[in-house]
């Protein structure tokens, strides 16, 4: 993924979800000298062995994984509760996009408006590449853990109620 807007540059994620405590590890294609997991205030010490980092996670956490002091070219983690909340794909007021890289080319611009009463729903794995626009609208969500790729206001909000992102 692309991070940073004053100076964009590629960084690494991860994405998964769990219950209660677990374990995780990330292999670097370098040589592992230092690592630092950000936060700090939640004090997680990793472990490295054969260029593999290891800890342990009491909860879900988002956090950012630094190799060698390099505070730039790091490793996003997005360790999830599990998701409780998938509504109906055929529902009429969803819209549903499951996983796969989604890149609708009959839209001028990539723009999906979403009208009143409307879900939209990005499972995990899905990736929308689109600008989704809540124009004079109420009664809107959008919700999941799939990713939206789009680099400039990817959820335009304007003139509505009731939305939640």
């Amino acid at each position: 993924m692309q991070v940073d807007l004053d100076k964009v540059r590629d960084a690494s994620m991860v994405t998964f979800d769990f219950r209660g405590g677990g374990g995780s590890r990330s292999q670097n294609n370098g040589a592992v000298q230092q690592v630092r997991i950000r936060p700090l205030s939640y004090t997680i010490k990793p472990r490295v062995a054969d260029n593999t980092v290891y800890c342990t996670l009491d909860k879900h956490r988002k956090l950012s994984v630094e190799f060698n002091g390099d505070k730039l070219l790091t490793l996003h983690v997005f360790a999830n509760a599990l998701e409780t909340e998938k509504p109906d794909p055929k529902d009429p007021h969803v819209m549903y996009f499951g996983s796969g890289i989604y890149t609708p080319p009959d839209l001028p611009g990539s723009v999906i408006h979403v009208p009143s009463n409307t879900t939209v729903y990005l499972a995990g794995g899905a990736v929308l590449q689109a600008k989704l626009v809540v124009d004079h609208a109420e009664n809107v969500r959008i919700i999941g853990r799939g990713i939206l790729d789009q680099p400039e206001r990817g959820v335009e909000v304007t003139f509505s109620r009731n939305v939640t992102i």
